[in-house]
């Protein structure tokens, strides 16, 4: 017997719903469980009754990291339709291969590449956009739906997202990955990793990878705890994240961005609050970072306090 998909961020949302769920750094957003779970809901009432996203459309995010995206994900779990990331380094043509593959009824993009999205869109005869952005027509979709009234039945076995491969060796071949795979996921990397409602994460690999939304992403919300989205990845401004006074407890990063944290000089320490600097967070972390053993040259290197 199937096995029904559960929805994590409506049950954070009750169940804590004045915890942090998601701080979004570059626009200083933050929003609790219940807020995140609003949102969400909001998102999947529009899609559904504006937009007509029924179970098995797919609806594509072109985006630098934001929180945006993980609304997206949810959203589309509540309608059962299919989360399609999209690689943010891509050209229009080597896009345009994937969305013609993976037929997108929406695509979500933000402002630094709406003149990709919307030629790949055009190319690919996409026949619904949305803006991301304060005034974009994302949030004023969020400001003007309702929630949603009724979910749709989703089991662990339907698909939730396809990820598309960079294709090495042919065409980018779309991985499917159901419900199912998700929630083991999760709990596969959460008991090794102490994963809990406290974690704190830092986001700095790219949501359009497995490795930035599912390592540790979707893990930390499973959990019930916190994610901070940094949207592209600042070695300084990473450990400054890190050393806040909502610090994290975790973060996951390839080689490339670990070498860089420890590449960072030593600072005197400052004299002044204001004096503060990127070295000098690189100095009070650097015993952190060692502290977990972690080998920059696995192929990805976790940093735990």
């Amino acid at each position: 017997m199937p096995v029904r998909y559960y929805d994590w961020i409506a049950h954070f949302g009750r169940r804590t719903p004045d915890k942090e769920a998601v701080v979004d750094l570059a626009s200083e957003r933050r929003f609790s469980y219940a807020q995140f779970d609003a949102r969400i809901s909001r998102l999947a009432a529009h899609l559904r009754d504006q937009l007509k996203i029924a179970r098995g459309d797919r609806v594509a995010v072109l985006a630098l990291n934001t929180s945006d995206t993980l609304e997206v994900q949810f959203a589309c779990g509540r309608l059962g339709a299919v989360f399609l990331p999209l690689n943010t380094r891509l050209t229009v043509p080597e896009l345009q291969y994937i969305v013609g593959d993976a037929a997108p009824s929406l695509m979500i993009h933000d402002a630094e590449l709406a003149d990709i999205a919307l030629a790949v869109a055009k190319l690919c005869k996409v026949s619904s956009m949305l803006l991301l952005g304060s005034a974009g027509s994302y949030e004023a979709a969020i400001a003007s739906a309702k929630p949603l009234d009724k979910p749709e039945v989703v089991t662990l076995d339907d698909v939730s997202t396809i990820m598309y491969t960079s294709g090495t060796t042919g065409q980018p071949k779309g991985a499917i990955i159901t419900h199912g795979m998700t929630f083991w996921n999760c709990v596969n990397l959460g008991g090794p990793a102490y994963i809990s409602p406290s974690s704190v994460l830092l986001t700095v690999l790219p949501l359009f990878h497995t490795g930035g939304l599912n390592c540790y992403t979707n893990p930390v919300l499973h959990a019930g705890g916190t994610v901070l989205i940094m949207r592209a990845f600042d070695p300084g401004l990473a450990l400054q994240s890190a050393t806040r006074r909502a610090a994290s407890t975790c973060s996951s990063a390839c080689p490339r961005s670990t070498s860089s944290w420890r590449n960072i000089p030593p600072s005197p320490l400052p004299t002044s609050a204001a004096s503060s600097s990127a070295a000098s967070a690189a100095r009070r972390c650097r015993c952190r970072f060692s502290k977990c053993g972690s080998n920059v040259a696995s192929p990805c290197s976790r940093v735990t306090a």
